[in-house]
């Protein structure tokens, strides 16, 4: 009988994709063979077509775990001897570690995913969350490092794929949607997928397009950053004082929330994610024929 393995998401896997880990896992568990995966879904749902080796448990009535999704997800304690093996897609906690600990049995394995973190000033319950991992997975050598420096030796260093055939410069580019961006066809649309605080590259942007825009007349930059707390509304504004002082306003889009990511990555000219604590330790780009 083949395994069965629990996708952990605090973010429904569910439509708007507009979110790294969740993109993730859902193309994850569907590329999987051999085994069986849960993925936690928002409730009536109706945007997934899975394949049949998935099964969703549909804990999510908002787009956060909070306490609702969490008294839910304790739920599924009547699984609680089928998962052999629980894969977080998201940073680590005491309290998370505790409810998985909770559906699950002492022998299953864990597996983590950390995409990101603060600057590691790891607190001693923190790191021994993570120390208990059986596996924990990074994407970056940056990311390795810290964790290794912190005392955790059980990491594994995978750098995320790119699906080629999804994302691809388009030839003919979606007019209607450059324009609900108020972009035009001839523009040179550079495109940043990130935040506006956490990953500390947001200044390092603003100068570098300012320079940009003085070399480039059509030169139009898309900030699809989301705002999820009021630190980082008051960066947008920020930021859009800064570009309207250096006379660039209308070359800068605030795109905040978008829903197919896939759809503006392949309207973009050149795509952008300089992450400075996220060094890959070499610099990659990807460009179309403009």
């Amino acid at each position: 009988m083949a395994k069965q393995i629990l996708f952990f998401t605090t973010r429904p896997i569910a439509p708007p994709w507009d979110e790294a880990s969740k993109n993730m896992a859902f193309n994850l568990a569907a590329r999987i063979k051999g085994y069986y995966i849960t993925l936690l879904t928002l409730k009536n749902s109706t945007d997934l077509d899975l394949p049949k080796h998935i099964q969703s448990q549909a804990i999510y009535s908002s787009t956060h775990f909070k306490w609702p999704e969490r008294i839910r997800f304790l739920r599924l304690i009547k699984h609680r001897g089928q998962f052999s093996l629980v894969h977080y897609f998201c940073n680590s906690s005491m309290f998370k570690s505790l409810l998985v600990n909770l559906i699950t049995k002492k022998s299953v394995k864990i597996v983590k995913t950390m995409p990101t973190f603060k600057e590691l000033r790891l607190n001693p319950f923190l790191l021994k969350a993570v120390m208990k991992s059986d596996k924990v997975v990074v994407y970056s050598q940056y990311s390795k490092n810290k964790l290794e420096a912190a005392g955790v030796t059980n990491t594994r260093l995978i750098r995320p794929g790119i699906d080629i055939e999804r994302f691809k410069p388009s030839d003919d580019k979606n007019t209607e949607a450059l324009a609900n961006l108020g972009i035009k066809s001839n523009d040179f649309v550079i495109t940043y997928p990130g935040e506006y605080l956490r990953l500390g590259d947001m200044d390092t942007i603003i100068k570098a397009f300012i320079k940009v825009s003085n070399n480039v007349e059509s030169a139009k930059l898309v900030l699809a950053c989301r705002i999820r707390s009021k630190q980082e509304a008051a960066k947008k504004l920020e930021v859009i004082d800064t570009f309207n002082s250096a006379n660039i306003g209308g070359s800068v889009v605030y795109a905040d929330s978008v829903d197919d990511m896939s759809s503006l990555f392949n309207l973009s000219n050149v795509v952008i994610f300089p992450a400075e604590k996220m060094s890959w330790g070499k610099a990659y780009c990807s460009v179309d024929n403009y």
